[in-house]
């Protein structure tokens, strides 16, 4: 039996904001994760490599969810390992698992993208969309958010 293990996902509740870098004309989205599905975490999202993973952050203000997956192809996974923001039944963007950082994330607009089988490297062109979303987490000083 495999014991490996590795992250799958930066936590990322809390306060982000995404501006789409194709359309600088458009107002940043901001959300507010603040529920998460399933609730408690696994020492730190992380788990055994076969295993598949699924999990949404939710923003209760505004209806959205950050849907995020690793589902491996063992396990009948077809899409590139990532989260997709959904919001009135669409999917605004999304980001590949390896673009998800504790305080930036690097998204595109659309779905993620389905496996591709090639023996060279992983190419990005191949595992995003030409459309760049860029989120940054934004921290609330403690004198804003009424706590001490």
């Amino acid at each position: 039996m495999n014991t490996n293990k590795r992250l799958q996902f930066h936590e990322v509740m809390g306060q982000w904001l995404f501006a789409d870098q194709s359309d600088p004309s458009r107002p940043p989205w901001r959300f507010n994760f603040d529920e998460r599905v399933p609730e408690a975490p696994g020492p730190q999202n992380t788990i055994s490599l076969e295993t598949p993973f699924e999990v949404t952050y939710r923003d209760s203000t505004t209806s959205a969810e950050f849907r995020c997956q690793v589902i491996p192809p063992s396990a009948g996974g077809d899409t590139q390992d990532g989260c997709e923001l959904h919001l009135n039944g669409e999917v605004l963007f999304s980001a590949a698992a390896r673009d998800i950082g504790a305080t930036r994330i690097r998204a595109f607009l659309g779905e993620l993208a389905p496996l591709i089988f090639d023996d060279g490297p992983v190419r990005p062109e191949f595992t995003r969309g030409p459309d760049a979303v860029i989120g940054v987490r934004i921290e609330t000083p403690p004198d804003l958010d009424g706590e001490p």
